[in-house]
């Protein structure tokens, strides 16, 4: 479909060939001139278009669409500098629930925060109070906002400035409320017993898990497994260290069983190392096969009938939601937060020694990428797998910081070496390599 000129636009699939596609849509001539998008591309994506068609005043699983989101689509219409107008067709509109042709909605675009407040405030307080936060539910943005605004609170407790705080977000704030909300989130600070800048930095995760977590790592540096804890360079780690770590990482914080976390911890390696999607699938798909087989067997065996075998599209798009919501999302949040808390470990224990052992594996995590020189490419704002590729040239071994990079690229002759064409566009759009002759200059 891409080669007719049609792609395909949505939430999870990998930055650089979303990033691929946007540019090519954007091209004058020669690029895309169709694409087909979720609701995703109203977030922050500017990707303005002659023509923009909306077949359905819905989202997702059959959610109405708000009015703030049809009128962002609507805003596609119209291209600056290359048309005067645009045109928005409503498509099968009789058969719409809402009109927004017929009526204009008005609507307000306000804070996530104060609309959790004025309407959770009770389940907020009582998780504050409990020191336990709801269970996240896949879908459930009610329970992520309460956990959301929970966490939040304790961290401007650990700023000492929850009442200022609550007073800015709160719509026509009453003290008596205000006060509720700030003495629990006050209450609950004070039983976990943590540094203010690991919980004023970290409160996008569980505040209690992290307590938990604490407890779990000093247990472990007492039993003296220290070993265990160390997050290390992927590369250089022994079979299965990050598998079992990511793997008590969300069983202490989030609840969830280590064998999730080990699951989602072997994707997590791959990433760190910069391997490419086709390489991670590859190995994805064929773990996936053999576990399948393995089920088929025991189905046999034990005269049941075994689950059916999922499709290919299947796999492919639980390995995407793995690595965009997981790895990419969850581990590195999870990740900051739990070298803050060992690095506090160590030093209350007298294991100051260790401290340089411990690898800034949440930046591996952000960046897809865990060596000096590759991460010396990715401050260039090269993708991971460009960096990938080009830290394995010759002659780049010098490589140590994004000028050392600059250096090395701006006298590399790309007709030269083995570089793919979309890592030598890269290369060019970001002006990082000497202009290359063309065919008369070189004739």
């Amino acid at each position: 479909m891409v080669q007719c000129g049609v792609a395909y636009h949505y939430g999870k699939m990998p930055n650089l060939l979303r990033e691929a596609l946007e540019q090519s849509f954007k091209q004058d001539e020669g690029g895309l001139q169709f694409l087909v998008c979720t609701t995703t591309l109203a977030q922050g994506v500017n990707l303005p278009a002659r023509n923009v068609f909306i077949d359905t005043p819905k989202r997702g699983q059959g959610k109405p669409l708000p009015p703030a989101l049809l009128w962002n689509f609507a805003g596609r219409a119209g291209r600056l500098n290359h048309d005067i107008v645009g045109n928005i067709f409503l498509l099968n509109y009789e058969e719409w629930d809402s009109k927004p042709m017929d009526k204009f909605v008005p609507f307000d675009v306000k804070p996530a925060i104060t609309e959790t407040i004025r309407h959770e405030r009770l389940r907020i307080v009582e998780a504050l109070r409990d020191g336990v936060l709801p269970p996240q539910t896949p879908g459930n943005e009610d329970v992520a906002r309460v956990r959301a605004c929970a966490g939040l609170l304790m961290s401007h407790v650990a700023r000492r400035d929850v009442y200022s705080f609550l007073g800015k977000v709160m719509d026509r704030p009453n003290p008596g409320e205000l006060n509720e909300l700030a003495h629990a989130a006050e209450l609950a600070y004070s039983q976990l017993e943590l540094p203010d800048y690991i919980v004023a930095q970290n409160w996008t995760v569980d505040p209690f898990g992290l307590r938990r977590l604490y407890e779990f790592i000093l247990a472990k540096i007492e039993q003296e497994e220290i070993d265990e804890l160390i997050p290390m360079n992927p590369h250089v780690e022994p079979s299965g260290h990050y598998k079992r770590l990511f793997g008590f990482l969300v069983e202490r914080v989030h609840g969830k069983s280590r064998s999730f976390g080990a699951l989602a911890g072997g994707l997590a390696v791959q990433w760190m190392k910069g391997l490419p999607y086709p390489v991670m699938l590859k190995g994805w798909l064929r773990g996936r096969r053999m576990r399948e087989s393995s089920e088929r067997r025991a189905a046999g065996f034990a005269g049941t009938t075994p689950p059916k075998e999922r499709t290919l599209d299947a796999h492919i798009l639980d390995a995407f939601r793995l690595i965009e919501d997981v790895v990419r999302f969850e581990f590195v949040q999870l990740a900051k937060a739990y070298r803050d808390l060992l690095l506090h470990a160590l030093r209350e224990t007298g294991n100051d020694h260790r401290i340089p052992d411990v690898e800034d594996f949440a930046l591996y995590l952000e960046l897809g990428i865990s060596t000096v020189v590759g991460t010396a490419y990715v401050e260039l704002g090269l993708s991971r797998i460009a960096a990938s590729v080009l830290e394995g040239l010759d002659g780049g071994a010098d490589v140590r910081t994004a000028e050392d990079a600059r250096r090395f690229l701006s006298k590399l002759d790309l007709s030269s070496v083995k570089v793919g064409p979309i890592i030598q566009d890269e290369l060019t759009r970001l002006g990082l390599t000497p202009a290359q002759p063309s065919g008369e200059e070189m004739a």
